[in-house]
């Protein structure tokens, strides 16, 4: 995983509404993980919009389809971006966050994208909404393997990796991921690690563990090493966080749990390495 990869974004607007994209612009673009695609900013003198944007729109990860009570009754050019992004959806598996629906005042949502949950932007110092978008973006960086500059692993007692046993726990590392004031749409569960197995090399391994409990609610992520005994990982309802100490030869099982104890198991997951080939 490299750590200069950055989550594509496009956004797709109509001209009416340039004043409040741009600033969703600027707030996107101070997350280090992200390169936002905003026509005023991407586009260079001489270039044809019509070959750049629909090129723009196939190779983003994620396509933000900003929607007002003038740009969904008006004709032009975002139906036709949003008809590329959709397109594009085709071809990736389902559960991809791939269009994100983002309504900018009370207006409909075009009937090609009404399944897929939006957020409501009315103001650009809504912090909560922006939150909620931010926390989709990143579950789809977490899934394509993109750091958004997650704490790492250093609570982890690497000098006590003698005779070949796994590395001890020290304390547990907090997660780095954006809380939010409110609890944040119904999602599915999930529990993913990106790469899985992890690819085998010289040194410790990496892998992004996902999760989200579905709901907003507290969860946790608990590990173990070897079916020994669980230790906490992270504690959040939703996040992602580097797991950068996977050993050789040695098997992890992550769990997510509901609530402030560990009685309701929601997903649990095996991580491994992969064996050196020989040569």
């Amino acid at each position: 995983m490299s750590d200069t990869m950055k989550l594509r974004v496009f956004l797709c607007h109509a001209s009416d509404d340039k004043l409040m994209v741009r600033e969703l612009y600027k707030k996107l673009v101070l997350e280090r993980w992200i390169d936002a695609w905003l026509d005023e900013e991407k586009l260079l003198p001489g270039q044809k919009w019509k070959i750049e944007i629909p090129k723009a729109v196939r190779t983003a990860d994620v396509v933000i389809v900003c929607l007002s009570t003038k740009s969904v009754s008006k004709e032009g050019y975002v139906q036709r971006e949003l008809k590329y992004a959709l397109d594009t959806a085709l071809e990736k598996p389902e559960e991809t966050i791939f269009i994100i629906p983002l309504r900018l005042d009370n207006c409909s949502v075009p009937e090609s994208i009404k399944e897929l949950h939006w957020v409501n932007l009315f103001s650009s110092v809504d912090k909560i909404a922006y939150e909620q978008l931010k926390k989709s973006l990143m579950l789809r960086a977490a899934s394509l393997g993109i750091s958004t500059g997650v704490v790492r692993g250093t609570s982890f007692k690497q000098s006590q990796k003698k005779n070949n046993q796994p590395i001890e726990f020290a304390a547990p590392l907090a997660p780095y991921v954006s809380r939010i004031s409110a609890d944040p749409s119904p999602t599915i569960v999930m529990l993913t690690a990106t790469p899985n197995p992890v690819p085998a090399g010289d040194g410790l391994g990496e892998t992004m563990i996902t999760w989200s409990t579905g709901n907003g609610l507290t969860g946790q992520v608990y590990v173990t090493t070897n079916n020994g005994a669980e230790q906490l990982f992270a504690h959040n309802p939703w996040g992602a966080q580097l797991a950068d100490w996977i050993q050789d030869n040695v098997l992890y099982e992550f769990r997510l749990y509901a609530g402030k104890t560990r009685t309701k198991l929601l997903k649990s997951l095996i991580v491994k390495r992969s064996l050196l080939k020989s040569k």
